[in-house]
């Protein structure tokens, strides 16, 4: 019989240090479960959250191929609480069941498991009996600001410059 694992979720804002947290427990021997890439891969081509998406927000925030116009759908999102509310209940479930599903699957394999979660936060607020804990990340450095400068940067360039060719 395997020993029960101790199931710990990640929070925190852009650049306060959740990438660097899960990096060194990782090299603990944690096991790694990572809600964001999870979120990617629900909104990927083909995802599972794509018809919903196209269902409630329509073809305005899809590229002609068919891929989600990320860009389009953020500037909807982040300017009506709503419309945000409206997308986090298409993804988070499909999030959730995943983790639930990968945890699943590593049930005999490590007592750790840490779930990375930024977005998915204020969902399992309100359904916190999947985790023993919630931790907070909130570190600040000159390196973190400027990564998130960076980061920010390099997104803008990728987004105006892809919608410009």
């Amino acid at each position: 019989m395997s020993e029960p694992r101790y199931i710990v979720g990640l929070t925190g804002s852009i650049a306060s240090g959740k990438t660097h947290l899960t990096d060194v427990l990782r090299a603990l021997g944690a096991s790694v479960t990572d809600a964001d890439e999870i979120s990617r891969s629900v909104t990927a081509p083909d995802g599972a959250a794509l018809p919903a998406i196209r269902d409630a927000f329509g073809d305005s925030v899809f590229f002609p191929d068919g891929t989600l116009n990320r860009h389009a759908l953020s500037r909807i999102v982040f300017s009506d609480a709503a419309a945000r509310e409206k997308l986090n209940g298409i993804v988070h479930p499909l999030v959730i069941r995943s983790l639930e599903e990968d945890r699943a699957r590593r049930q005999d394999m490590l007592r750790e498991t840490l779930a990375d979660m930024e977005t998915l936060h204020d969902s399992l607020n309100r359904d916190n009996d999947r985790m023993h804990r919630v931790e907070l990340a909130r570190a600040r450095t000159e390196g973190d600001l400027k990564a998130l400068r960076d980061r920010i940067w390099n997104t803008y360039e990728m987004t105006y410059a892809g919608a410009e060719e």
